[in-house]
């Protein structure tokens, strides 16, 4: 048996989705817990912050290169633990629709970072810049579905 999960992200609002794989029979999900915050490091300059579905925390940047972690955030930019940035097969889908209305995710139709030019999640494809405030803002009705990294 393994573990699937999902999730879904506007901005800084996150859901989390997950479901039991048995044998060869996927069962879609019943249910899902939502997470409001996740607290990153917003500096273009330092780090990614990396997190893990399975344990619904941040992951230390020493174990970057392990499957231990599924998304990572610097600034505006996500990465996958998949292909291009780690051993893992997280991938990702960019959603249009209202997010209350996202109740299942697909169980097929990800994206993966196959290369560090070919991001499955583009800069700039789920917010806007504004040159005068220099403020980021969500854009509305994009949704950021993430499966784990397997």
């Amino acid at each position: 048996m393994t573990m699937a999960g999902m999730i879904a992200a506007t901005a800084t609002v996150i859901m989390m989705n997950s479901c039991l794989k048995s044998d060869d029979i996927y069962t879609p999900p019943t249910t899902y817990e939502k997470t409001d915050s996740l607290k990153v490091n917003f500096s273009s300059n330092s780090s990614f912050t990396f997190f893990s579905f399975k344990n619904g925390s941040v992951i230390a940047n020493s174990d970057s290169a392990t499957a231990k972690w599924d998304f990572g955030l610097r600034f505006t930019t996500f990465i996958l633990n998949s292909y291009a940035y780690g051993p893992g097969n997280a991938g990702a889908i960019l959603q249009n629709g209202i997010y209350s209305n996202l109740n299942t995710a697909p169980s097929t139709g990800y994206a993966y970072d196959t290369t560090t030019a070919q991001k499955a999640i583009k800069d700039g494809s789920w917010y806007d810049y504004n040159p005068v405030s220099h403020a980021f803002s969500p854009k509305a009705g994009k949704n950021i579905l993430l499966s784990h990294s397997r």
